[in-house]
């Protein structure tokens, strides 16, 4: 049998989602070989709310106006069984509503248009890891060898399972949906992006325009305050649609999403996106920090030049700049969804500046560092203090 000679390039990069994308987009501009690997043939249906933060879609190095469906400047909040709402608007679109298979190829096909080559439909490989290289093997194709590999292969990432990573201990279990309507149910949601807490009870329902359709889904994060589920999921979704008076979906799709980041590095190898665990733990939003971790982890060897320390200084960037943020952002999720007592409280008490906040949050003008000063007087009335 004949071997294949190999191809060599500078960096290879396993999932062509956002986090991958922006790797890549990152990578081939400042002219380093680039690979890019999808098991799928793009574009793909990917089970996501797509909501688009601003502050996400600020940090993107291109236009992406031609596949954003929806603009919401509102955010409505509703809480005690939906008989209270809270509601903040801005000048800027709080949310851009996308569909994940026509955002993510925008996203690929910049990266292509800079120079990246993209391997669509590679499901099947072996990943060889050595001190100085990786090497991806494929049954009958041509091998891939480089300096680095950022895997961006999601939650489930097979690369983080294949080098001996630990699974995921905190996980949010979501389910959605994509529900058509008529034009009137359509202009009763408007431009507002709807987010129900208590739907399930230790989580939050969201309801999303897009261009003719709803997205509608629920996540569970019991898993944060140290809760464990026995609710149907979804029989949850049933009755959170009749509560909106809306009609069964003909399709649903269920999923996971790590919200405690995991070790981001090993070798030559970096995790970004839901391969690190890296969504947000208030709102299991994770395109933020998937494009973020992704700009990240190429920045770490544009500057290195490809050298053996673009490991260690993505880590330690991320450990400065990202990590933080996600640990403040755990400590409110455990308020929010640890006790539905203490979640009226905060909302009744201070609801409207924490909704403004939140959009703060949303707008990247803020941070949760900064909403936990509003938290802890509440705590300490009710004995709680740093405990919580």
């Amino acid at each position: 049998m004949v071997q294949m000679p190999w191809q060599h390039v500078d960096v290879v990069i396993v999932g062509a989602g956002p986090a991958g994308a922006m790797a890549a987009i990152h990578l081939a501009r400042a002219g380093l070989r680039t690979l890019v690997i999808e098991k799928e043939v793009l574009p793909r249906y990917k089970p996501c709310g797509g909501g688009l933060v601003w502050r996400a879609r600020c940090s993107l190095p291109l236009d992406v106006d031609d596949v954003v469906e929806r603009e919401c400047g509102s955010i409505l909040l509703s809480y005690r069984q939906m008989g209270r709402e809270l509601t903040v608007h801005d000048r800027r679109p709080l949310v851009s509503m996308v569909m994940r298979p026509a955002f993510d190829q925008r996203l690929v096909e910049h990266a292509r248009a800079l120079g990246a080559e993209i391997m669509e439909g590679a499901g099947d490989w072996h990943l060889t890891v050595r001190r100085d290289a990786v090497s991806l093997e494929f049954p009958g194709r041509q091998g891939i060898q480089a300096h680095w590999l950022i895997a961006a292969d999601g939650a489930n990432s097979r690369v983080a399972r294949q080098l001996g990573w630990q699974p995921f201990q905190h996980l949010v279990p979501a389910i959605e949906c994509e529900l058509a309507v008529d034009a009137r149910t359509l202009q009763r949601f408007g431009d507002t992006a709807r987010f129900d807490f208590g739907f399930p009870s230790d989580g939050y329902g969201w309801v999303f325009p897009k261009g003719d359709h709803l997205s509608i889904g629920i996540g569970s994060f019991g898993t944060l305050a140290g809760q464990v589920r026995h609710e149907s999921m979804k029989r949850a979704l049933t009755d959170y649609l009749q509560r909106h008076r809306l009609p069964p979906p003909r399709q649903q799709h269920g999923y996971v999403i790590p919200v405690v980041p995991r070790t981001l590095t090993r070798g030559r190898v970096m995790l970004v996106g839901d391969a690190a665990g890296l969504a947000d733990p208030v709102t299991a939003e994770g395109l933020s920090h998937a494009l973020q971790s992704g700009r990240m982890a190429a920045e770490a060897i544009i500057e290195g030049n490809a050298d053996a320390t673009a490991s260690a200084r993505y880590a330690r960037r991320a450990k400065q700049q990202l990590l933080p943020e996600l640990r403040q952002g755990r400590w409110l999720a455990r308020l929010l969804y640890g006790s539905e007592g203490l979640r009226n409280a905060m909302f009744d008490r201070d609801g409207h500046r924490l909704a403004r906040k939140m959009a703060h949050i949303f707008c990247g003008d803020s941070r949760y560092r900064d909403m936990r000063g509003h938290a802890l007087p509440l705590l300490q009335h009710f004995g709680l203090g740093e405990r919580a």
